[in-house]
């Protein structure tokens, strides 16, 4: 997975390392909040754990990286298509994923959890390829 990246790329994961959640790995401003931190509740669903999560932005992201806002761009698209890291967006929010095959986890993550989200970067890759083929077919 990790054979073919550039140095730009390897560098994009280092430096996002301490931004990233240690069990939902999204890129955060809040990545050591633990859903009882942020007042979670039993009958609360993950999605609304999502809701208390800082994400970053672009430009926020590029400002911690101390990286040009169109190399952002570039870098994330690159490993988007390699499937190391997702970017999806909730409610104008873009939302940056690494993926949990690359990330050593500070807490203890249940592996149906690490299956479920390889499972969404698999559907993502599967669809982003959909895309693009029938874009090469026009």
């Amino acid at each position: 997975m990790l054979k073919e990246l550039s140095f730009r790329e390897i560098g994009f994961i280092y430096k996002s390392l301490p931004i990233c959640h240690y069990n939902m790995f999204y890129l955060v401003h809040n990545p050591n909040d633990s859903y009882n931190s942020i007042g979670g509740q039993p009958e609360d669903t993950e999605s609304h754990f999502e809701n208390k999560l800082e994400f970053f932005n672009r430009k926020e992201l590029a400002e911690y990286i101390k990286e040009n806002i169109d190399n952002i761009t570039d870098v994330v698209k690159s490993l988007q298509e390699k499937g190391l890291i997702m970017k999806s967006s909730s409610s104008r929010t873009v939302l940056y994923r690494l993926h949990p095959h690359i990330v050593y986890p500070k807490g203890t993550v249940s592996d149906l959890r690490i299956k479920y989200i390889c499972d969404e970067f698999d559907a993502h890759k599967r669809e982003a390829l959909l895309r693009k083929n029938k874009l090469d077919v026009r």
